[in-house]
């Protein structure tokens, strides 16, 4: 018979076991991996869209907080176990937070926002780097009032901003600056100038007086600012406006204007040579001198110049390579039909079936695709800006779609911008390419005679993708060239005013304490009259004098 011996080692090695049982079932069951989007650590590399879906940012429903007058995104608001906190005690009693926008994401915006209690005090502070520049220090106030545009606002906040001797105030609407997390975009392009940011309610005479306006949104910005503006321009003021559909400048009785009131307000200082009216391309530019001496009433008394500048930055301090795992064209911008002829499009891709996938990079319902190609058309929804950017980057072909003749006749089409800000080459016909002919031609995808969008969208689709590598390359040189140009052209005109302030200066300085002798005050006369004479024949510079 078998028998078992219990010995003092067994007994060590029975209590030993049942320790690791112990241990075993004592510890927590190990969770599955959770994605980067559930432990908000989702970047925009991190994206992968699937076809009908959308994405909403972490921070989308994240509450503005406003605290020591600074506007940013609590990380904590973000969190649905808490509250957003309120605003503190520190504020002006009559400066209220503005209502809620949407918010923009990580990282904080901070930008300082100028209360009316603080301006009442104190102009717009003068920030100036030190610089071995010998001119006279420039104040600029860029505004931009509607919540658009804002991708036209960052070039130009850039241009100003790598100027010497300028001091540079961003005036905007929250509704704007907060929107689609462009703030850390605005901060960015205003370096090596902190942002100085005013609140479109405190608009007023108290800010200071600049040397140049300039006006992103015109007339638009006028309906909210003109007896500010007004008191800008009696004191010397210099404007420049972008007109970006001027084919509602019609401003005669029977014109299409819905701002008749707003535009001829304008045309006095147009016509004395202090107003200038800027375009963001070539075909613009055309029709801007063609028709306004008849939509402004100003007749031959006015040439517009109408200076092109262009609306493009570096979206990224390292321009996004295209996807060559899974690559893909896109259609940025809204779903709206009126803009963009999808549905030619997607008869067009459905014929040819190319080899990428097409996204839709914008916002909006979901448009009617045909069946066969639902897999093919990938709807990227709701980015933020540096989202927007970063995936467009990626595209292989950017395509405008127009859906209207006003983006090759009068209009600036936004497409284009957004091709050249990320290195995208657009895929054009002849008669885009001729509009936009500030563009080199290879510089983009050209379709041949008698091919079709999707055509020649599937013959790049097989290319090499070496070629879709040096065709990038291609446009983010021009687009390098441009805000270079972009620096010229207003390098110019803070010059202009400079030695405008220099000169007027200098003539008050000669004249402060002498008594005119009564032949003095008779050439003064003559001037005098001389210069009503050229006003009424004035020819508006290319810059602003």
């Amino acid at each position: 018979m078998l028998y078992f011996r219990l010995t003092g080692w067994h007994a060590v090695r029975i209590v030993g076991a049942c320790i690791v049982v112990l241990i075993l079932f004592a510890a927590p069951t190990p969770k599955s991996p959770r994605s980067a989007l559930d432990q908000g650590t989702y970047s925009p590399s991190s994206l992968r869209a699937s076809s009908g879906s959308s994405y909403v940012p972490p921070w989308q429903n994240a509450e503005p907080v406003v605290e020591n007058a600074k506007l940013f995104v609590s990380e904590k608001s973000a969190s649905p176990q808490s509250s957003p906190p309120a605003a503190p005690k520190t504020l002006a009693s009559d400066a209220q937070p503005p209502p809620p926008p949407p918010p923009p994401p990580p990282p904080t915006f901070s930008a300082p926002a100028i209360t009316d209690a603080v301006a009442d005090k104190q102009p717009v502070k003068n920030v100036v780097l030190p610089t071995t520049d010998k001119r006279s220090p420039i104040t600029i106030f860029l505004m931009n009032i509607p919540r658009y545009h804002y991708e036209v606002v960052l070039p130009v906040l850039r241009a100003f901003s790598s100027l010497p001797s300028v001091n540079v105030t961003l005036i905007g609407g929250a509704s704007g600056y907060t929107r689609f997390g462009v703030g850390p975009l605005l901060e960015r392009e205003s370096k090596p100038y902190p942002l100085q940011l005013v609140d479109e309610r405190f608009i007023s005479p108290k800010l200071g007086t600049p040397d140049l306006l300039f006006l992103t949104s015109c007339p638009e910005d006028i309906v909210k600012a003109n007896k500010t503006i007004s008191k800008w321009l009696e004191a010397g003021t210099r404007v420049q406006c972008i007109a970006h559909e001027p084919s509602k400048w019609d401003a005669r009785s029977k014109g299409n204007s819905q701002y008749a009131e707003q535009i001829k307000y304008m045309v006095p200082w147009i016509e004395k040579g202090q107003w200038e009216i800027v375009v963001l391309a070539p075909h613009v530019q055309s029709y801007v001198q063609k028709h306004f001496p008849t939509f402004l009433g100003t007749g031959e008394k006015v040439v517009y110049k109408a200076p092109v500048i262009h609306p493009v930055f570096k979206a990224n301090a390292v321009d996004i390579e295209v996807d060559f795992v899974e690559p893909f064209g896109a259609i940025p911008g809204k779903y709206e039909p009126w803009r963009r002829n999808y549905d030619r499009v997607f008869q067009q891709y459905a014929q040819v079936r190319p080899q990428v996938k097409l996204h839709l990079v914008g916002s909006g319902d979901n448009l009617t695709v045909p069946e066969t190609i639902q897999n093919r058309i990938i709807y990227v929804r709701d980015l933020t800006f540096p989202e927007y950017f970063e995936h467009l980057g990626k595209s292989v072909a950017m395509i405008p779609a127009f859906g209207s003749a006003a983006y090759i006749e009068n209009q600036a089409s936004s497409t284009v911008a957004t091709a050249l800000i990320v290195g995208t080459p657009l895929l054009v016909n002849s008669t885009i390419a001729k509009a936009y002919s500030h563009i080199p031609e290879d510089a983009m995808w050209l379709q041949k005679r008698g091919q079709t969008e999707m055509d020649t969208f599937g013959d790049i689709s097989f290319l090499p993708v070496h070629l879709w590598a040096e065709k990038k390359a291609r446009v983010v040189e021009v687009r390098d060239k441009m805000i270079a140009a972009n620096l010229e052209f207003f390098e110019s005109v803070a010059q202009n005013i400079s030695d405008s302030k220099f000169t007027s200066t200098k003539s008050t300085k000669s004249t402060k304490g002498t008594k005119p002798t009564k032949s003095a005050k008779s050439t003064k006369s003559a001037q005098a009259s001389q210069a009503s004479e050229t006003v009424d024949n004035k020819v508006v510079p290319t810059a602003v004098k």
